[in-house]
């Protein structure tokens, strides 16, 4: 398969009549976790997520209402489905899917949102480096979400999340990710208010094919 995500506006959610509607379309795992949520605004993105995930694995023919399993950090994965990859990613107002035939993660971020002060601290010094010398703070800001979102996409892809610590390793911008011997090919994409990124591991010497980007719409087809 083609690696590709999905990603949607979480607005239309905040509509009752449309969360009730797609909320008895998720697989009763999902419906679960979003239960398990507190706040409106959060089960609204595990709603989000769990549609995307649902339509990406009925794309590909498979039960979108199979239950994941977990790895020891929390990576989530479908046992009977050993070649198909998956990544989910949500911020305030976005949801992200990642689908692929390799190991992979993903991250989205609100770009207004980000806190430089955090790359003094669990980034690199390149890259701290390379923050501060963006011309202004509008800058600054999209530059310390490029190089959050690719980290945060290739600790998820090595199934560690943060057990990997964020300045253990070095983010070149366009260029792959070195890590632990192996190469992780890297991609972002520009959605505006929001930076997404994804990692996909690379299997043999050259890179695959990068992940299209479909951006769909709730409450439209095939969610309404």
């Amino acid at each position: 398969m083609t690696p590709f995500l999905l990603t949607a506006d979480t607005g239309p959610l905040k509509d009752p009549g449309l969360y009730d509607a797609l909320y008895q379309k998720v697989a009763p795992w999902r419906r679960q976790k979003i239960e398990g949520l507190a706040r409106r605004e959060d089960r609204v993105l595990s709603l989000g997520a769990g549609l995307l995930l649902g339509h990406a694995l009925t794309l590909e023919e498979a039960d979108p209402h199979q239950t994941p399993q977990y790895g020891e950090h929390g990576k989530p994965y479908y046992p009977g489905l050993p070649s198909l990859h998956f990544s989910l990613s949500h911020c305030p107002g976005r949801v992200l899917c990642l689908l692929a035939d390799r190991e992979a993660g993903c991250d989205v971020e609100s770009i207004n949102r980000g806190d430089i002060r955090v790359a003094a601290r669990y980034f690199a010094p390149e890259e701290y480096a390379c923050i501060l010398e963006a011309p202004d703070e509008a800058a600054r800001l999209r530059m310390f979400c490029r190089f959050w979102t690719l980290k945060e996409s290739l600790m998820k892809c090595t199934g560690l999340g943060f057990a990997l610590i964020p300045s253990s390793f070095e983010i070149k911008l366009g260029e792959p990710i070195l890590w632990n011997g192996l190469t992780y090919d890297a991609y972002e994409y520009d959605l505006g208010g929001h930076h997404c990124a994804c990692c996909l591991k690379r299997e043999g010497e050259t890179p695959g094919k990068p992940p299209s980007l479909r951006q769909v719409q709730f409450g439209e087809k095939p969610f309404c």
